[in-house]
């Protein structure tokens, strides 16, 4: 599955070179990325589960796309450029950044560019303990690793768990710590059959990070699932300490008592 990503995109990337070079011979500038979004009229899609807001050529030729996808388009028309401009990632949302060593802006690609302070992202993407998550620039890996856990979950969507599967263990070798790829292997290997591999590593997860959002609620559907009632119902409770009305844990809970 990695082989085909690598070969599809590489061959989405190519063609979308070409539009590339287009916006630049019609005159690009660096001070454009501020305004990219009036620049090339690209508008924000928030459907961030679909193949034409993620993959760069859809996104500029839609003139529209989720996060990822304008920030794709962002990264490699810089690259064009010799422009440092790199990406950063957080929990369900990425930017870009300006970042030369001397002189350092943000550019938010929902918003046409716009320079949001640090701390705008801190306060609105960094609620909780989530320790992987600190706001530095990352590198092309890291970036390919946040495609490959995008394209994991349109494989989840459409029920190709062994696609899925290598996508999010593609991105774990390339983010070792991004938490959220490794719950959502886990859910691949869980509904693709793999009960036991599932549990092994949303133990793991739990053990460590019982307050991340969703995880007791899918960790403990999956022990429902395996008819593991009595740790179901432990899960379900602790995860009820940290998300007191969150309707998933509660319902869960209430299961394990029928």
């Amino acid at each position: 599955a990695i082989g085909h990503f690598r070969k599809f995109f590489g061959h989405q990337f190519e063609r979308f070179g070409v539009q590339i070079d287009a916006s630049l011979d019609m005159g690009f500038q660096i001070d454009d990325f501020h305004g990219i979004g009036h620049r090339e009229n690209i508008g924000f899609d928030s459907r961030d589960t679909l193949v034409e807001t993620l993959l760069p050529e859809l996104v500029y030729s839609r003139k529209k796309g989720a996060c990822l996808g304008v920030s794709l388009v962002i990264l490699m028309l810089a690259e064009k450029l010799h422009c440092p401009i790199r990406g950063v990632m957080l929990p369900g949302h990425f930017f870009c950044r300006f970042d030369d060593g001397k002189v350092r802006f943000n550019i938010e690609p929902n918003k046409s560019g716009f320079d949001h302070p640090d701390d705008y992202y801190r306060r609105r993407y960094l609620s909780g303990r989530k320790p992987w998550y600190d706001l530095k620039n990352i590198d092309k890996k890291e970036i390919i690793g946040v495609v490959c856990f995008n394209v994991g979950n349109l494989c989840l969507k459409h029920k190709d768990y062994l696609r899925a599967r290598a996508y999010f263990t593609e991105s774990i070798r390339r983010i070792p710590a991004f938490i959220e790829a490794k719950g959502n292997l886990a859910l691949a290997y869980a509904y693709g059959g793999d009960i036991s591999a599932s549990k092994l590593i949303f133990d793991t997860l739990f053990s460590a990070y019982p307050d991340l959002n969703g995880l007791a609620a899918n960790y403990g559907a999956v022990l429902l699932a395996s008819n593991d009632v009595g740790k179901a119902r432990k899960v379900f409770t602790k995860g009820l300490t940290y998300f007191s009305g969150d309707s998933s844990i509660l319902s869960g809970l209430a299961a394990t008592t029928r």
